[in-house]
C-alpha cells in the first residue's frame, strides 16, 4: 500500500494506492471504495509538526484490512514503531530514519478521547480528568448516499459540553467511504482525527467508549482476557509505540452500568445512543433504541404497558437482531428482563431465552477491577475514584462469575435452542 499526504489550508488529504498484494476486499464483508479521504483540521494545524508515527499510524487505521505485504509511507518514522508494527503484523513498513525518537507528549500532557456523542463515550467523559480533550468524528455526509446516520443528538452534545467548560472538538472526515459499504474499516478508525490533534494537544493517551460486552465479551459466547486478547495486543502496542497508550475508562462496565452513571451524571442528559433520532429525540425504531430504552425503563422502576412492549417488539432492527443466537449483548437483556414480572407473553418468552430467570444480574452494576489493567498508571487513582462516585467495585464472587461467562453449553442446550424456536414464532 501506498499513501500520499498533503495540506491545502486546514485540510488534510490522504490518498491510497494499492499494491499488486494489496486485498480489495475484507473476508466478503466490505470492500474498499474511495481510494481518498479528506480531514478538515482545526485552525493552526500543521501536517509538518505532526510526529510522523502518528501519521503512520493514521493510514494504518484508515486502510488496515486491505494492506498486502507493505506499508509504503511518504515520510520516514521511528525504527521503534516500524519494528512493532512488523512483530505484531509480520508486514514491512518504511521508510525508517534511525534520527527519528519515540513521540513523546510536550508541554502539559493529557488524555485524548475519541468521542462518539454516544453514552458510553459521554459517561467515559465524566469519568475521565477534567482537561480531557475529546474529539469527535463528524461524518461528511456524501449527499448522493443516502443514510439513516442524523449527526443532530451528537452535534448537540458537543456544543453541550462546550458550554459547560469541556474541551470538545469536531472534525470533519470522509474516512468512512475509504470502506464500501460505508463504516469504519477497523473499529479504532474513529480515533483518527485525535491521533492527528495529539501533538497540537499534547495527548499522552487515548480513551474509547469501550464498554465491558465489548472489552471482555460479556453477553457474547466466551469471556475475553482484554490485555491479552488480539485486539488489544495488536492496536494497543501500536498506539502505545505512537506514545498514545489505551484510556479504556469504562471497559470494566457493563451497559447497565454506564446507563446507571448516565443516569445520575449531570452530563447524562446529553448522552443518546441513537443516531438516528434527533437531540432528546431517539427514533424508537433501531436496534439500541429496542435495548435502551427498556434497559432505562426497569432501571427507573417504571411499569411496562404492555402497549409500549407491543411498539417495542414490532421494531423491524429489533427483531433481526433478536432473532440471533445468541443475541448481541445478551446479558443487557438478561439483565432488564430479570427486573420483569408483568404478563406480556413475548417478553416472559424472551425473559427465559435469555435466562433472566435464573441469572445472577447485580455483577452488572458493579465495576470490575481488574479493567484497571487497561488504563495509564498516572490515571488509575483518579478513575477509581470517579467511578465509585457511581458504581461500587465487584465482588470476588461477581469477578469470578464474570470470568467463567460462557454461553457455549446454552447455545447447544435443547430447552433453551426451544425457546429461541418459540421466540421466533413471536417475532
Amino acid at each position: 500500500m501506498d499513501y500520499a499526504l498533503s495540506q491545502n489550508g486546514n485540510q488534510l488529504r490522504m490518498e491510497f494506492t494499492l499494491d499488486e498484494d494489496d486485498n480489495e476486499s475484507f473476508k466478503e464483508k466490505f470492500h474498499i471504495g474511495k481510494r481518498t479521504c479528506i480531514f478538515n483540521m482545526p485552525h493552526g494545524w500543521d501536517l509538518t509538526s505532526v510526529h510522523p508515527d502518528l501519521l503512520a499510524l493514521t493510514c494504518i487505521a484508515i486502510t488496515h484490512p486491505f494492506i498486502g505485504q507493505r506499508v509504503n509511507l511518504p515520510l520516514a518514522i521511528s525504527s521503534g514503531f516500524a519494528e512493532t508494527y512488523t512483530s505484531i503484523t509480520r508486514k514491512e513498513i518504511g521508510p525508517v530514519d534511525e534520527s527519528i525518537k519515540r513521540r513523546e507528549p510536550s508541554g502539559n500532557p493529557r488524555p485524548g478521547l475519541a468521542y462518539s456523542g454516544g453514552l458510553d463515550s459521554t459517561v467515559a467523559i465524566a469519568l475521565m480528568p477534567a482537561d480531557t480533550v475529546s474529539i469527535f468524528l463528524d461524518r461528511i455526509v456524501d449527499r448522493n448516499r443516502p443514510t439513516l446516520y442524523d449527526k443532530d443528538a451528537a452535534h448537540w452534545a458537543c456544543e453541550s459540553l462546550q458550554k459547560r467548560g469541556y474541551h470538545v472538538l469536531m472534525v470533519g472526515t470522509d474516512l468512512e467511504y475509504v470502506r464500501d459499504p460505508i463504516g469504519f474499516p477497523v473499529d479504532i478508525a474513529n480515533s483518527t482525527p485525535a491521533l492527528l490533534l495529539s501533538d497540537m494537544l499534547s495527548l499522552d493517551s487515548i480513551g474509547f467508549g469501550t464498554i465491558m460486552e465489548s472489552a471482555y465479551g460479556i453477553g457474547h459466547e466466551l469471556f475475553r482476557d482484554y490485555p491479552n486478547s488480539h485486539h488489544y495486543l495488536m492496536w494497543g502496542r501500536l498506539f502505545s509505540a505512537a506514545g498514545l497508550p489505551f484510556f479504556q475508562a469504562v471497559a470494566g462496565i457493563s451497559e447497565v452500568g454506564t446507563t446507571i452513571i448516565s443516569m445520575n451524571s449531570p452530563l447524562g442528559e446529553y448522552a443518546q445512543s441513537c443516531m438516528r433520532g434527533q437531540r432528546q429525540n431517539p427514533c424508537h425504531n433501531c436496534w439500541k433504541c429496542f435495548r435502551k430504552l427498556l434497559l432505562e425503563a426497569v432501571l427507573n422502576g417504571h411499569e411496562l404497558d404492555n402497549h409500549w412492549l407491543d411498539s417495542l417488539f414490532k421494531i423491524k432492527e429489533a427483531k433481526h437482531f433478536l432473532r440471533s443466537f445468541p443475541i448481541k449483548h445478551e446479558n443487557v437483556l438478561t439483565f432488564a428482563t430479570s427486573l420483569y414480572n408483568g404478563n406480556h407473553e413475548t417478553l416472559n418468552l424472551l425473559k427465559r431465552r435469555v435466562r433472566g430467570d435464573i441469572l445472577p444480574v447485580e455483577w452488572m452494576q458493579r465495576w470490575y477491577p481488574p479493567s484497571l489493567d487497561v488504563i495509564p498508571e498516572q490515571y488509575k487513582a483518579n478513575l477509581v475514584i470517579n467511578i465509585r462516585r457511581f458504581l461500587e467495585p465487584m465482588t470476588e464472587e461477581m469477578q469470578n462469575f464474570t470470568e467463567a461467562w460462557d454461553m457455549t453449553s446454552m447455545l447447544k442446550d435443547s430447552h433453551y435452542v426451544g425457546l429461541h424456536e418459540q421466540l421466533l414464532k413471536f417475532l
